[in-house]
């Protein structure tokens, strides 16, 4: 089985780090078996609670879309999906208008 997206991602910052498996996981504070399940494409990364993927990309002292990717890269993994051109843009918020002066 091929290790996901993120899986790859996992190793490949582990391994520019210098850590084990083992002293990732300790580290993280996560069972060794998760990393090395994930990083082998025996357990999707995708499935990883928000928790262990928190320790995990901090541990590696990155951010969660380090590990996780972006957004509009597993879209166009997903098939018959089309591929986005653009990332998707957050919805602006409208700004809170000052009070008139009173007096």
């Amino acid at each position: 089985m091929q290790p996901d997206p993120i899986g790859k991602r996992l190793k490949r910052l582990r391994e520019l780090r210098g850590l084990t498996i083992r002293a990732l996981a300790i580290q993280a504070g996560v069972p060794q078996s998760t990393i090395s399940q994930v990083e082998a494409g025996q357990r999707a990364g995708a499935g990883l609670r928000l928790d262990t993927a928190k320790r995990i990309s901090w541990a590696l002292g990155v951010g969660l879309e380090a590990l996780a990717g972006p957004y509009h890269e597993e879209e166009a993994d997903t098939p018959n999906s089309p591929t986005p051109s653009a990332p998707p843009q957050p919805a602006k918020r409208p700004r809170p208008r000052k009070a008139a002066p009173v007096g």
